[in-house]
């Protein structure tokens, strides 16, 4: 049989030097100032598995106990490093955790921190009877585990069992962009567990050698194929999921020292830059108000026109650590902008408008009226009462038309308002003849107080001239509270069934002369507050309001 153990050293410097080129590359893409998560980390394993392969490779070359004694302390240290550097490396992977802060690497590094330690303090307690075992032609160490050993080697058993499992976690969780890398993982933190235990039950090759670095330069490999092949440090931090790739809005991770450590396509589609990983915010294109108190808008000039972005800034807060960065979400605003601009030059032609009412057709009226005024006083003419009501139909009509157009361009100022004191106050306002009001209302609601005004005088307006046929005797209007809203009432003849369903459209009225902009201006009115209006079958009408903040 032809004895294969002298080309296991050589296989060992293979590995050894195939991680060490890996962790050439990591140093290189650090010091281009990227700080990727997962990047120290990564490093961390790949330096580790060089060191461990070096340590065996050394090992198996020296003929001496004593040298090899003290050429084993290499692969000590990588194989001690690796404790440490894969976990973290799958908990920034999964988790997106900063494994190199202070409360996470702790715990991770303790055990193998407290193993490499007792090399030099207390051997005896890693491994005593220390002594030379034949491979084939070639010798290595071999010895009886002691109790710090025993425990090193279940630490890691436990360590690497959670991190299989949050990668098998992960893969069920991740989108379809994602779990390609996740499975190269799995594959990648199972091998080198795999072998792990098969040396230890000795059914691997080359006993008492352990094959797990060579193995981990293997690990190594396919995490590098990952990164090529499924950019698996391009999506940082590496743990997310589709999510925040499909949002429309922009987001940016930006590190204390204002450094983007992580962006969305979105983000580099409205900043017009693709590379943005790695670039300082000081030194993009527009500036997105990072220190700003309040939220700040920055406008892209584009072929098509302007396009305006909002830009919200938050911390981002690690328990126990306090402000660890800043998420900046990018908001494209520009069909917001239109349609306000739109809605400003609508209110803006509603005013000339109003404008036009208020002067131009007011003005020749009160003139007419004023002649009429005379006529009427020096010729008992029955004509001229005729003029004088197409007159005060004109006014009523041209008051209605600027209230509606007041309703389109004034914003609401809501307060808490005494519904009470703006049922007086309305009634006050009305010509209400002989009818009476009555208000049982100890409430406030939440209202712009000149719209609720508004709403309650075209109310009472509509009772008086509608709900009684000889213009208010003896009719009652009341006002009352609801659970969630309140009501305006009266005890006359109630609406007719032909114009229930077409109540509140602008122009329907029982009246021949009337306008039929009362009721519709007091829907106008509660929908711009977010309330409704209907009309309940009753005695006489009765209007309920719904959808109202009312406190007692």
């Amino acid at each position: 049989m032809v004895d294969a153990a002298p080309l296991l050293p050589g296989l060992m410097l293979l590995s050894a030097a195939t991680s060490a080129s890996i962790a050439s590359y990591l140093v290189l893409r650090l010091r281009r100032s990227t700080p990727v998560p997962g990047a120290r980390s990564f490093l961390l394993v790949a330096v580790s598995a060089a060191v461990w392969c070096l340590g065996v490779a050394l090992v198996l070359w020296e003929p001496t106990l004593g040298g090899m004694a003290a050429l084993s302390t290499i692969s000590w240290l990588g194989m001690t490093g690796l404790a440490v550097g894969w976990p973290a490396f799958v908990l920034e992977y999964t988790r997106s955790v900063d494994a190199f802060r202070a409360r996470v690497l702790g715990p991770l590094a303790a055990v193998p921190a407290a193993t490499f330690l007792g090399l030099f303090v207390a051997n005896d307690l890693l491994v005593h009877e220390v002594h030379r075992e034949t491979v084939g032609s070639l010798s290595t160490l071999d010895g009886t585990p002691g109790p710090l050993l025993v425990v090193f080697v279940l630490y890691t058993y436990v360590v690497n069992v959670g991190t299989l499992a949050l990668l098998a976690q992960h893969y069920r969780e991740a989108g379809d962009k994602v779990r390609p890398q996740t499975g190269a993982l799995l594959v990648a933190g199972a091998l080198p567990f795999t072998v792990s235990i098969a040396s230890l039950l000795g059914v691997t090759p080359f006993q008492p050698v352990d094959l797990t670095p060579f193995v981990f330069s293997v690990t190594n490999v396919v995490v590098l194929v990952a990164l090529f092949r499924y950019e698996l440090f391009r999506l940082v931090p590496v743990a997310r999921t589709t999510l925040v790739e499909e949002l429309t809005d922009g987001v940016l991770v930006v590190a204390p020292e204002g450094r983007i450590v992580d962006a969305n396509p979105a983000a580099s589609a409205l900043l017009g830059t693709d590379d943005l990983v790695g670039r300082r915010v000081d030194d993009l294109r527009y500036d997105i108000g990072l220190d700003s108190p309040t939220d700040t808008t920055f406008s892209v000039e584009e072929a098509d026109g302007t396009r305006h972005v909002e830009v919200t800034v938050s911390n981002i807060r690690t328990p126990g650590e306090g402000v660890t960065g800043s998420l900046v979400v990018l908001h494209d605003v520009t069909e917001q902008r239109e349609r306000e601009a739109l809605l400003e030059e609508t209110n803006e032609r509603l005013d000339e408008f109003a404008s036009v009412v208020s002067h131009d057709l007011r003005n020749p009226l009160t003139i007419s009226q004023g002649y009429v005024d005379l006529l009427r006083e020096r010729h008992a003419d029955p004509d001229l009462e005729e003029i004088a009501d197409a007159n005060a139909r004109m006014q009523e009509i041209i008051d209605d038309t600027l209230r509606l157009a007041r309703l389109e361009t004034q914003a609401l100022d809501e307060e808490w308002v005494s519904l009470h004191a703006a049922a007086v106050d309305a009634w006050e306002l009305v010509e209400t003849g002989d009818a009476t009001l009555a208000v049982d209302a100890d409430a406030s609601v939440y209202a712009d107080p000149g719209r609720l005004q508004t709403l309650l005088e075209n109310c009472f307006r509509n009772s008086v001239e509608h709900g009684s046929p000889d213009g208010g005797t003896d009719l009652t209007v009341s006002v009352g509270v609801l659970d969630d809203g309140f009501y305006v009432a009266d005890d006359g003849v109630g609406v007719p069934d032909a114009v229930r369903d077409d109540l509140f459209e602008m122009g329907v009225s029982t009246d021949e002369d009337g306008t039929g902009f009362g009721l519709a201006i007091v829907q106008r009115t509660a929908q711009d507050h977010g309330w409704t209006v209907e009309l309940v079958a009753d005695d006489g009408a009765r209007f309920e309001v719904r959808g109202v903040d009312v406190r007692s």
